[in-house]
């Protein structure tokens, strides 16, 4: 009996750390399914708003890139991390621009332009822009029934291991 007590505090302190884990990697997955992004819950997939496409000044589209929504240089999606306290399992995102880009909302505010060179004769000088930009919503940090079956077969597994050692 000592085993098994010995052996499920072991897997209860372990328990918040594997269920970060286990919710890192769904949150990861939501970023590129087909090169499409979303999120999926009991059986359906919603995948999020496309990106407008890229263009010039004069309106031409510069090219059509075949990378996933949120994905250019792949920082956001490096950037989880599991912060698992005694009780609870956590998984935070530690880009600054995550929480609008998850949540979507209006940026406003109005930012310092440095002096620079614009191809090699043009010289602009500093001065600040007003800067709008709306940011649709695009979830990638979800619980949902996948993380949360994931969770409970995890537990049940676990369970099953230590009880099943007790018995030999």
């Amino acid at each position: 009996m000592s085993r098994m007590a010995s052996a499920y505090r072991e897997f209860r302190r372990k328990l918040p750390a594997e269920v970060s884990n286990i919710a890192k990697n769904e949150f990861i997955d939501n970023f590129g399914r087909n090169k499409v992004g979303g999120t999926r819950d009991k059986g359906k997939f919603e995948p999020w708003k496309k990106r407008k496409i890229e263009t010039t000044r004069s309106g031409k589209v510069t090219k059509k890139s075949g990378r996933s929504v949120l994905v250019k240089s792949g920082r956001l999606r490096r950037s989880f991390k599991i912060r698992p306290d005694i009780n609870n399992a956590r998984v935070v995102n530690t880009a600054p621009y995550a929480a609008i880009h998850n949540e979507g909302g209006t940026i406003k505010g109005t930012f310092k332009v440095k002096e620079h060179t614009r191809k090699g004769k043009f010289k602009v000088k500093e001065h600040t822009r007003k800067v709008s930009i709306t940011m649709p919503k695009r979830p990638f940090m979800v619980s949902n029934s996948y993380i949360f079956n994931a969770i409970d077969q995890h537990f049940e597994t676990q369970l099953k291991t230590i009880f099943n050692n007790d018995n030999r």
